[in-house]
């Protein structure tokens, strides 16, 4: 078989074509368009290639292809900066005299603590101001967010009594303060 064949045959595999297609289109039997597409060493790139997503990396936002669904760092090196970044938040809330840092806030759960009201403006959050580019959720200006009454780089700590529910701007103009 021809190489320039069994390249072209992986390439189209790659991007998408059936096996069905792909033995009309180069007259193969079911037994050759198999052996071309999955040979040893061929058979991890194709795979990967074809099921894939490219998203961003939750670390350095560097875009990458997603080959399992647990994969939110593009490298080794970013989960482990990112594991560090956790521990030493934790160590250093820890130091400020937290007790407990209590990980099982999330959003939906102060949105309906706080009645879905922004604590900063007193309007109600939009769960639908947001949009996707590229695989990226963009949140917009009304879009619900978590404020730390007490920031965290002044001393606060993250649990309920120091988390409130605002809009995404009312969270960025409040700042630090």
């Amino acid at each position: 078989m021809n190489n320039s064949i069994n390249e072209a045959v992986r390439i189209d595999y790659v991007n998408g074509f059936s096996l069905s297609q792909i033995r009309d289109k180069y007259g193969l039997t079911v037994k050759q368009t198999h052996r071309i597409i999955w040979k040893r060493k061929y058979k991890t790139i194709v795979q990967g290639q074809r099921e894939s997503k490219k998203i961003r990396c939750a670390m350095c936002a560097k875009e990458f292809a997603k080959t399992n669904e647990q994969h939110l760092y593009c490298s080794e090196k970013c989960r482990l900066k990112n594991e560090r970044k956790q521990t030493r938040s934790t160590r250093k809330a820890r130091e400020r005299g937290a007790e407990v840092i209590d990980k099982g806030i999330t959003l939906e759960a102060l949105a309906i603590r706080d009645e879905q009201t922004c604590y900063l403006c007193g309007q109600g959050v939009d769960w639908q101001d947001k949009h996707t580019e590229n695989g990226v959720i963009i949140c917009g200006n009304y879009y619900p967010s978590m404020d730390h009454v007490m920031p965290l780089a002044k001393g606060g700590v993250h649990s309920w009594d120091n988390i409130k529910l605002s809009h995404r701007i009312c969270n960025s103009v409040k700042s630090d303060k």
